[in-house]
């Protein structure tokens, strides 16, 4: 068994590498967590305003794209984060791993489009 594989093993069998303790399944997942859901939440919101307002803000209120394509991925980051389950939403209609890929497509979107 390589080293990689032995770790891979250890995290299998409920062992954390980085403690002398056996770790529990939730503190495995937490551990991947970036940030919580309900943070999430709030940063979505912020950001769809943003997205929204920047236009204006910035001074490319043209009528173009690039003023419609910021609005209209902000309108769809509120809507999205709305029907996302987690602590700030009205109803858990989108997975959270399909809101979190379509976080990451708006935002290589927006790279691409300045």
């Amino acid at each position: 068994m390589t080293p990689r594989s032995a770790q891979v093993a250890e995290w299998q069998n409920g062992s954390c590498p980085e403690h002398s303790s056996p770790c529990t399944v939730t503190h495995q997942k937490r551990s991947l967590e970036i940030i919580d859901t309900r943070t999430h939440g709030a940063i979505d919101y912020l950001t769809g305003a943003l997205l929204i307002i920047a236009p204006y803000l910035f001074g490319f209120a043209t009528g173009g794209v690039e003023q419609w394509l910021p609005q209209l991925l902000g309108a769809m980051t509120i809507v999205m984060s709305l029907l996302t389950p987690h602590e700030l939403s009205l109803a858990k209609v989108i997975p959270l791993k399909v809101h979190l890929g379509v976080d990451a497509a708006n935002g290589v979107l927006l790279a691409v489009s300045s």
